[in-house]
């Protein structure tokens, strides 16, 4: 690595998940194990997996990444949402790479240099972000080496996350692009009503149609973190031939804990493969 380079070394590993190679490869076989692979109508163009604590959300995550065939992809876009930082529309790290108890994972900078041709790039350091760290145990995993763009979001309109889509699509172009948007669904202090609310959201990514999945996403009543990430996401994933989206599977932090009584807070958790 050059002098300027730098190793975003993991704020979670030992947290939300396990800590040590070895914990790590043992929890992931499991859940990978315990997840069907679906055959899909089409090429494989785009993942949405959730990014809780792998206890929570791990299993569910599993059946996303499930669908991903071994050294089917090159560099994998992960877009998830900036919790803790603004960062604008959206940006991306300025790290070389990003460490986990798997190894280092470097950043596509060809890539990112693709996009910044496009859209204007900003590019942010040191950042704690759970959201798109979480997905990359599981794509080591199974894709061993490979590339990734980290791309954190603090999007809010449809028009922003269709062209960023777009843009994404056009770098993507003659490369073997795997696009993953990471989002955990409703956050409510009512079980049920996230059963609810996020059938209304399922429905709406099922329908696979813009102006109806941001109507609902974009909604205030719906508390889905990872929004815009899905909404990029699926833009891009149609601008590279994807047609339909394929709900895989879905969960609560209640199912998980037991704790489904009125008035418990409770996170849901959504698989979905986007497809040509």
């Amino acid at each position: 690595m050059a002098a300027h380079d730098t190793i975003r070394h993991s704020p979670i590993a030992g947290s939300w998940y396990p800590g040590t190679a070895r914990e790590l490869r043992a929890a992931l076989d499991a859940y990978l194990a315990a997840a069907a692979p679906v055959v899909p109508p089409g090429a494989l163009r785009a993942l949405i997996a959730p990014h809780a604590g792998y206890a929570y959300s791990g299993p569910t995550a599993a059946h996303s990444y499930r669908q991903v065939q071994p050294g089917a992809y090159d560099t994998v876009i992960i877009a998830g949402p900036s919790h803790f930082a603004w960062v604008g529309d959206f940006a991306v790290s300025a790290e070389s790479a990003y460490e986990t108890p798997l190894g280092a994972v470097a950043l596509d900078e060809e890539w990112i240099a693709a996009l910044g041709r496009l859209l204007p790039v900003r590019r942010v350091r040191g950042d704690r972000e759970h959201a798109i760290e979480i997905q990359l145990p599981f794509l080591q995993r199974i894709l061993g080496d490979f590339r990734f763009v980290p791309l954190l979001m603090n999007a809010d309109t449809l028009d922003v996350c269709a062209a960023l889509g777009r843009a994404i699509a056009e770098a993507s172009r003659g490369k073997r692009i795997l696009l993953v948007a990471s989002s955990d669904m409703d956050h409510m202090d009512n079980h049920a009503d996230v059963v609810t609310h996020d059938a209304d959201v399922r429905r709406a990514v099922a329908s696979f149609d813009l102006g109806a999945m941001a109507a609902v996403l974009l909604d205030p009543a719906y508390t889905v973190c990872g929004r815009a990430p899905i909404l990029t996401m699926a833009a891009a994933a149609q601008s590279l031939g994807a047609a339909r989206a394929q709900m895989l599977y879905h969960t609560t932090s209640g199912d998980v804990t037991g704790r489904t009584e009125p008035g418990h807070y409770t996170v849901g958790y959504l698989s979905a493969a986007l497809t040509a």
